[in-house]
């Protein structure tokens, strides 16, 4: 790619993303949300023509924006899976998937841990490591942006990019509810101080079901 091309090889792995998405919506959507997440994509197009056209950006914030803007766009990807994923299969395989987990573990870990290990210490160091997980991607760019490396940015971004996105198709494709929903959530205030309460609320919140 030459520098002064405004084309990423990002966009064509959004793009992709988006076009068969959006054919799914248009095709297969059996509920009346479809129109938003269409007209976003519909924009998506418009918007990747026009820049196509323009020369590449010369101010750094601009530059970081226009390598950076999928992981911008992750949370919303995750969002639009609870129609997206509806678009294939009303099925939720969690007895399928918990079937495998038994099989391999000849238990359920997710759920037995906190009977071997009845400690809130334990508890609030587990919950820590689900909630940094929201903080992966930002912490990285905003390490990379302090940095000023562009390329070491841009192949990052493709990298993440392309981890969630394969992820978000293979919940298209074989929904769950997802192991907060289909199993029993112990109450947080039994198991901790402050992670597991602040978890479950983050969960309540933004959990997309199907994922």
């Amino acid at each position: 790619m030459s520098r002064n091309s405004s084309r990423h090889p990002i966009d064509w792995l959004v793009g992709g993303y988006l076009l068969i998405t959006l054919l799914l919506l248009i095709l297969r959507s059996p509920t009346g949300n479809a129109l938003p997440l269409v007209m976003f994509r519909v924009t998506f197009f418009v918007a990747i023509a026009i820049v196509w056209r323009l020369p590449a950006p010369r101010h750094r914030v601009l530059r970081f924006l226009r390598v950076a803007y999928p992981a911008l766009l992750l949370g919303l990807f995750y969002e639009e899976l609870d129609v997206l994923n509806t678009c294939v299969t009303n099925t939720r395989f969690d007895a399928l998937v918990v079937g495998w987990e038994r099989s391999v573990f000849r238990s359920m870990p997710s759920v037995d841990l906190r009977n071997w290990l009845p400690w809130w210490p334990v508890a609030e160091l587990v919950h820590v490591g689900y909630v940094a997980y929201y903080l992966m991607v930002p912490a990285l760019l905003i390490a990379l942006a302090l940095k000023r490396d562009i390329s070491a940015i841009s192949e990052s971004v493709f990298t993440i990019a392309a981890t969630f996105i394969s992820c978000y198709t293979f919940f298209i494709l074989m929904p769950v509810v997802g192991p907060f929903h289909y199993l029993e959530a112990p109450n947080p205030h039994d198991v901790g101080i402050a992670l597991p309460i602040l978890t479950h609320k983050i969960l309540h919140a933004g959990s997309s079901v199907g994922t």
